[in-house]
């Protein structure tokens, strides 16, 4: 938060407020966004339905809630839940995209846009294979989706299901 309280600074934007605080409890009132934005936070939060009830809550109606998910099916899930256990923490909170899409429904959230990337990712969670750079190079030539290998397979279907993680943006719907 200080780095982040010293760039806005920097950059003279003033308008900007930094808290932080639960994402199972947020401390704001009723439709008080247009948008939520939850990145690399959610696998980390052992009670992700609360989260999820708690950025619809603070969304105002037709606003957008913009998160990552991880997925539960490949080697990543198991690599950072067993890498977040012996470091004391419960592990990760991963999904089925069919999980996640009924958690997001179920709360009156429609998703609107869908990105899965990471599964042609899985080498690197075997021991030894890490060093096979020129895998990344192949797979992650450019950062334009269009030309982005890992983007493209991870979006097929039957593999969409596989990906390591989903971005998702969501809407909360109009009264």
């Amino acid at each position: 938060l200080r780095e982040a309280r010293e760039a806005l600074a920097k950059d003279g934007l003033t308008n900007v407020d930094l808290v932080q605080e639960s994402a199972d409890s947020l401390p704001f009132p009723d439709n008080s966004f247009d948008l939520v934005f939850c990145y690399s936070t959610l696998p980390l939060v052992c009670d992700t339905g609360a989260a999820l009830r708690h950025m619809k809550r603070v969304l105002r109606p037709g606003g957008y809630l913009i998160i990552d998910v991880a997925g539960r099916y490949n080697l990543s899930c198991l690599y950072w839940t067993l890498w977040y256990r012996r470091q004391g923490h419960f592990g990760i909170s991963a999904f089925s995209y069919a999980d996640v899409s009924r958690k997001l429904r179920s709360i009156g959230l429609r998703i609107v846009e869908r990105h899965a990337l990471g599964f042609c990712d899985q080498w690197k969670y075997i021991p030894g294979m890490r060093r096979l750079s020129v895998l990344e190079r192949l797979f992650h030539v450019k950062p334009d989706p269009d030309r982005n290998l890992d983007y493209r397979i991870s979006n097929l279907p039957g593999v969409f299901r596989l990906a390591n993680r989903w971005y998702i943006v969501a809407q909360k719907a109009e009264p």
